[in-house]
């Protein structure tokens, strides 16, 4: 009986220890998915930030060795209409994704950065280049030079931001950081005051009030490739 008693015991404390392996596994596991959304996201703004720093360097190299004056640039691609420059070089020397240019490949944001929400949107899943806001505090009162990704999730601009050290959460910006109608084809086309004076950021992600230029809310992240 008593050997009984010991192996019924035994049986009791196998039983307690599987059952809290087994606890502790499901928990795991739950914390390590959380822990790959948050890396996807990592990697996402990463990404985000990387691309635009070779846009700007592509500028700025092709205006150092090739003389290109910003309103020479074009940035004519294969994938996005719009931004043929008239009055940029025949030789393509300013043109920022091309082999006789800048040399940079156009590469197409990720679908997964995006706002479903919003897919029904101008500019949506588009790098969007733009000379039509002015930036408060960015170089003088006119317009600058602007690479712009509208209509992300908000958990991409909140770690682009936190990345930056800019809004957590992202300001509410009444006047728009851009205007998504005006891509830039060698002209500047001022819109008056740009984001408020709060927001003046060189490179932000910010929400639209969905009254203005951003008719349609969401979340939008720009980067100044010139300020002037």
């Amino acid at each position: 009986m008593r050997d009984q008693k010991g192996n019924a015991l035994f049986l009791i404390l196998i039983a307690v220890a599987l059952f809290a392996a087994l606890s502790y596994a499901v928990t795991q596991s739950g914390r390590s998915g959380g822990g790959v959304d948050k890396e996807k996201l990592i990697l996402q703004a990463s990404q985000v930030i990387d691309y635009v720093g070779q846009v700007e360097q592509t500028i700025s190299r092709m205006r150092l060795i090739n003389g290109c004056a910003d309103t020479d640039i074009s940035f004519e691609n294969p994938i996005t209409a719009g931004y043929t420059n008239a009055t940029s070089p025949a030789d393509k020397s300013c043109h920022v994704f091309d082999p006789e240019g800048g040399g940079l490949s156009y590469n197409a944001p990720n679908s997964a950065w995006f706002d479903l929400t919003h897919s029904a949107e101008a500019r949506y899943q588009e790098w969007f280049f733009t000379g039509r806001p002015m930036i408060w505090s960015q170089g003088t009162d006119a317009s600058e030079l602007m690479i712009a990704l509208p209509y992300i999730t908000l958990e991409l601009c909140q770690e682009l931001n936190k990345k930056l050290g800019t809004s957590i959460p992202p300001t509410l910006e009444n006047d728009g950081p851009y205007d998504l109608t005006i891509p830039f084809v060698g002209a500047y086309v001022p819109s008056g005051p740009g984001p408020d004076a709060n927001d003046g950021e060189y490179t932000n992600c910010v929400e639209g009030d969905g009254t203005t230029f951003l008719t349609a809310g969401g979340y939008h992240f720009y980067h100044i490739l010139i300020a002037r």
